[in-house]
């Protein structure tokens, strides 16, 4: 396959109850490491892919800024 050409999605399976699993989620309160946490993913998710930043470098800047 070429570098060019994407490979198909499969399906993944779904439990029958995710509308409400998600409902229940999002009513659940983060604990601050949770939050930290999904700060971290999330920058590390939006970076290029070029990126020279590490995730240990984003921990850092997160926790300069909210401690």
């Amino acid at each position: 396959m070429e570098n060019d050409e994407l490979e198909p999605v499969t399906a993944l399976p779904v439990p029958d109850n995710l509308e409400e699993l998600l409902r229940q989620a999002a009513k659940k309160d983060l604990t601050l490491d949770e939050l930290r946490a999904q700060r971290i993913s999330f920058a590390v998710g939006m970076m290029p892919g070029d990126s020279t930043m590490t995730r240990r470098d984003i921990e850092e800047l997160l926790k300069k800024r909210y401690g």
